[in-house]
C-alpha cells in the first residue's frame, strides 16, 4: 500500500506541539486541598499520569506522518511500518486518556444557559477570549475557590486537550459546561478532543519552516519504557523499526540521531 507522501516529497521541518502539560501542574498547585482531590477524581484525572513521565517527541510524530497510508475508517489514522499496517483511532485515544467517548448532543440540555463565568470574568463574553486571558483569570481573579476550580478545568481543556494556536479564541461553551460540576464528570470530552488531534494527524504536510500539532499529541506517544545502549554506528543513524507481538499488538521504536534511548509506543494492528 502506497504512502500518502512519497519519499521524494519528504523534507525536514521544525515541528512543535501546542499541548502544554505544565498546565496540569499549574492548575493543581493553585487549588486548595478540597479542590485538588476533586480534580484528580474528575473526568480529567487520568491525564495526570502524563504529567511528569512523558515528553513529547514532535520529530517522532513528524516521521510517522510520512508513513501515513489511506485509512478505510474515516476517523482513524493508518500507517505503514515495515510490512504491517498500524492504526490510531478514537477508541485508542479514549482508552489512553480516560475521557468519556459519548455524544455531545446528548448533554446539551444539561449545559447552563446563563453564561455566568463569562459574565463575571470576561465582560459577558462579548469579545473573544484568548487562553492567556483564561489563565490570568484562573491565577489572579477568581472570586472563590470553586470558581478557580472551574476556570482551571476550562484551562486544562484549552491548553492540554484542545491546544490550538495561542492566538485562537477559547471555546466559550466550555465555560458553561464547567459551571455545572455534576455535568463535568459525565460530559463526553473525548470526541471534541480527539477531533482536534485528528486534524493534526491528517492534515496535508506542506513545505514550510514550522508545523504545529494541535490536540493531546501525547496520546500518540507513550513514555520511554527502558533505556538502551546503542552502538556508535546506531547512534549516527535516525530510523524507525517495528516489531510484531501476536496477535494484535505492534511496537514502533524510533531512534533519533545521537539519542541514547528509544521511544516506544504500543499500537493495535490489523
Amino acid at each position: 500500500m502506497a504512502y500518502l507522501t512519497s519519499i521524494e516529497d519528504r523534507f525536514d521541518s521544525r515541528v512543535t506541539s501546542r499541548c502544554n502539560l505544565q498546565v496540569l501542574s499549574l492548575v493543581y498547585d493553585k487549588l486548595d486541598a478540597e479542590h485538588k482531590e476533586l480534580l484528580v477524581n474528575s473526568a480529567f484525572g487520568d491525564l495526570y499520569k502524563f504529567r511528569d513521565n512523558i515528553q513529547i517527541s514532535c520529530k517522532l510524530l513528524h516521521a510517522l506522518l510520512y508513513m501515513r497510508i489511506k485509512s478505510p475508517v474515516h476517523d482513524e489514522v493508518w500507517f505503514r511500518v515495515g510490512d504491517a499496517n498500524v492504526r490510531f483511532g478514537f477508541s485508542d485515544f479514549t482508552l489512553i486518556t480516560g475521557l468519556n467517548p459519548g455524544i455531545e448532543n446528548d448533554f446539551v440540555k444539561d449545559i447552563p444557559s446563563d453564561r455566568r463565568l463569562a459574565a463575571e470574568y470576561f465582560a459577558g463574553g462579548k469579545k473573544a477570549v484568548k487562553p492567556s486571558q483564561l489563565k490570568a483569570a484562573f491565577e489572579h481573579h477568581a472570586k472563590n475557590e470553586e470558581d478557580r476550580y472551574k476556570l482551571g478545568l476550562a484551562l486544562i481543556y484549552e491548553c492540554v486537550l484542545r491546544c490550538k494556536e495561542p492566538t485562537t479564541s477559547i471555546d466559550m461553551k466550555i465555560l458553561q459546561v464547567v459551571d455545572n460540576l455534576d455535568l463535568v464528570n459525565k460530559y463526553p470530552w473525548g470526541r471534541s478532543s480527539y477531533d482536534y488531534l485528528l486534524h493534526s494527524l491528517t492534515k496535508t504536510i506542506t513545505k514550510v519552516d514550522h508545523h504545529s500539532f494541535w490536540g493531546f499529541t501525547h496520546a500518540v506517544q507513550n513514555e520511554v519504557l527502558f533505556p538502551l545502549s546503542p552502538t556508535q554506528e546506531e547512534m549516527e543513524k535516525e530510523y524507525v523499526v517495528m516489531f510484531r507481538v501476536p496477535p494484535r499488538i505492534s511496537i514502533i521504536v524510533w531512534m533519533s540521531r545521537g539519542c541514547p534511548q528509544m521511544i516506544m509506543r504500543w499500537w493495535k494492528s490489523r
